[in-house]
């Protein structure tokens, strides 16, 4: 069900893409096209030094981003997080079915049930390398009997 949800979704955003407009002349699409192509690439490369470390490209693509506003650069980071998505959420689903409900004897540790769903929300998403971290974690935790894991929010 989730790849036709995806695959409908990614329908309907062609159907509205700019060179999909009727009205436009040919050579406009292409132009459209080519220009939205581009900034595309900007986008990645962009996304991809803000992901670790940036460059004088990477801090030019950004200015040239903020020039058109701050929506611009948003706009262009969202499009392209719902593109990656939605080619994702099927995997996701899928990893997700094959996953089993474990049910222990005795209910772990606050900590270690933070690991551990950490490490499922890591393998989840496609994460294989954090998933093996959070495990290795919530086995700690569930080992020693106790340990401080902080949340995302702060909380011991």
């Amino acid at each position: 069900m989730a790849e036709y949800l995806c695959a409908y979704i990614a329908d309907k955003l062609r159907e509205i893409s700019p060179e999909t407009d009727e009205e436009m002349a040919d050579e406009e699409k292409r132009e459209t096209k080519e220009a939205l192509d581009q900034i595309e690439r900007w986008t990645r490369y962009l996304l991809g030094r803000l992901q670790g470390f940036g460059d004088e490209r990477s801090s030019v693509i950004e200015s040239l981003f903020k020039e058109f506003g701050a929506s611009f650069l948003e706009g262009e980071l969202e499009r392209f997080f719902v593109e990656d998505m939605l080619t994702r959420i099927p995997k996701m689903v899928a990893r997700t079915a094959k996953l089993s409900q474990i049910i222990p004897r005795k209910t772990p540790s606050d900590p270690t049930n933070f690991y551990l769903k950490q490490a499922t929300r890591s393998y989840i998403f496609g994460f294989p390398d954090a998933s093996v971290a959070f495990c290795r974690a919530a086995l700690d935790c569930a080992r020693v009997g106790s340990c401080v894991c902080r949340s995302p929010d702060g909380r011991a």
